[in-house]
């Protein structure tokens, strides 16, 4: 049955079904809406509850959008006893996307408010102004679009909009030459963190700061930040792992491993199976070669003053390690295409790659193993893999601003969190589906820690500029044509010099 059928349906399948239950919304002492417990069913999902998880939805899905709200009363019954509770918040219809009803062991639904509950409820009257803005326009890419469209026309049919979604495959190109063209980008667009300078620089995008991010993990509220301004609302991020052939390690690694783990057990591969190399990954991109400078010193790849250093001490450890690597026949630098068919195949024993890679294994029925990157020694600083962060940025020129908080609210709420991630074997942004995930995800304890250790791909002008001129660089250092030192000398003058001339 089509989502919007299905929805539809049990939205207005009252009372009668099952008698004695109906939830019945007013807005404005006007009744909008009653839901059965059906329906309501239909629609839950995982929730944290007082002990434990239960069955639930968030209020967002359940009461009609609005612009704001002040107050809401509830009324539920606790046995003979009638229960009555009034809310008064002013930012009240922010947080409806973090105010839940949950399924009772009595096969009522219970209303939790910022603590508060209110039993057996069956009617709640909302005050405040309603949305009036009805259509939107939104693109989308990289993986798992059918999903998210999905999502979205969810959202949709519970609130009668006409939501258009689009798959665009580079957005911020599409949307700075649409502006340079006169026209009106999509409301809602999703970014990437090293989108934000030059969509920033060309307005193309709005602050967010208004917004709150008390239901988001602390590494993901800093994700989007750039110039002392929040562009965008996380959405779900990906990981760096390395990824492992059981059945061509002497033994499984440990979370709490170190680079000299890493080097016995690539040697151990060398030795047993000739043929097959130990490690490789791209390590040509700069995307790689930050988690090995962190590791090794370097306290921020970019610098409070916006700049990027190479020339450093720790740039010049990393660098001469990865080539020693190489030199002793452990690490063959490979592209990513190759090294999926090389691992897929049984030819490389250990792989870097992201979080992203584990549907496509598991699809492929691969036998593989996941662990967090391995500190440079016992006791000290772990590689630091980078953490992608995909998010939702609000076009300046929207014409429906609340429209496109409310959505972007929504699909950072725990519900679609933990449905969309899950399919994909991508990161929730949300807070409270970590603690979901630790019941249900086999590799919860890899990526947790990996998050741990991690830093968000950097949001900063000068981060474009040095993957783009290590990109270049790298390729002559481990072709041989090129030493350390000559390297970071280039490299250093090559990045400042752009970063000069872009500030011109």
């Amino acid at each position: 049955m089509h989502v919007k059928t299905l929805i539809l349906s049990a939205i207005f399948t009252l009372s009668a079904t099952i008698p004695g239950f109906t939830l019945d919304i007013y807005l404005n002492r006007q009744p909008v809406r009653s839901w059965s417990r059906d329906s309501l069913e239909t629609l839950s999902y995982t929730i944290p509850a007082t002990n434990g998880f239960s069955s639930g939805l968030s209020l967002d899905e359940v009461l009609p959008l609005c612009v704001s709200a002040y107050r809401m009363r509830a009324v539920g019954k606790n046995e003979s006893r009638t229960v009555e509770r009034t809310f008064e918040d002013e930012q009240m219809a922010e947080k409806f996307h973090t105010w839940y009803l949950t399924a009772s062991p009595s096969g009522q639904w219970d209303l939790f408010v910022a603590g508060s509950r209110v039993p057996a409820v069956h009617t709640i009257e909302l005050y405040g102004e309603p949305l009036s803005e009805k259509q939107l326009e939104i693109w989308v890419s990289w993986e798992g679009v059918p999903l998210l469209k999905e999502e979205i026309r969810r959202f949709s049919d519970l609130h009668d909009l006409q939501i258009k979604v689009t798959e665009v495959p580079r957005i911020e190109t599409k949307m700075i030459s649409v502006l340079r063209a006169g026209g009106r980008p999509a409301d809602v667009v999703m970014v990437q963190s090293d989108y934000l300078p030059a969509l920033v620089r060309s307005r193309a995008i709005q602050r967010l700061d208004y917004l709150s991010f008390d239901s988001l993990i602390a590494k993901a509220r800093r994700s989007f930040t750039l110039d002392g301004g929040s562009w965008a609302v996380p959405f779900y991020f990906d990981s760096q792992l390395l990824f492992y052939n059981p059945r061509l390690l002497a033994e499984e690694p440990a979370l709490d491993w170190t680079l000299a783990d890493l080097e016995r057990l690539a040697e151990g591969v060398r030795t047993r199976f000739p043929k097959t190399s130990p490690m490789t990954w791209n390590a040509y991109s700069a995307y790689w070669l930050a988690a090995f400078q962190i590791g090794f010193g370097k306290e921020e790849l970019v610098q409070a003053d916006g700049s990027i250093r190479i020339d450093e001490p720790a740039t010049h450890r990393a660098l001469t390690y990865l080539l020693d690597l190489q030199r002793r026949g452990l690490l063959d630098v490979g592209e990513r295409e190759a090294m999926i068919s090389l691992f897929t195949s049984e030819r490389v024993a250990m792989i870097l790659t992201g979080s992203y890679s584990i549907p496509l294994l598991e699809r492929l029925n691969v036998e593989f193993g996941v662990i967090p990157y391995p500190a440079v020694k016992r006791g000290g600083r772990s590689l630091a893999p980078f953490l992608d962060f995909k998010g939702w940025a609000v076009s300046r020129t929207t014409y429906s601003p609340v429209l496109a908080r409310r959505l972007i609210r929504y699909l950072s709420g725990i519900g679609v969190q933990q449905r969309f991630p899950a399919e994909l074997s991508k990161l929730p942004v949300n807070r409270e589906c970590w603690q979901i995930m630790s019941r249900t995800n086999r590799y919860y304890p890899v990526l947790a820690r990996s998050t741990e250790i991690g830093v968000p791909v950097p949001t900063e002008e000068a981060y474009g500029v040095y993957k783009n001129t290590m990109w270049k660089l790298l390729r002559f250092l481990f072709s041989g044509q090129m030493g350390v030192e000559e390297l970071l000398k280039q490299g250093q003058q090559i990045i400042d010099a752009q970063m000069s001339h872009n500030a011109r």
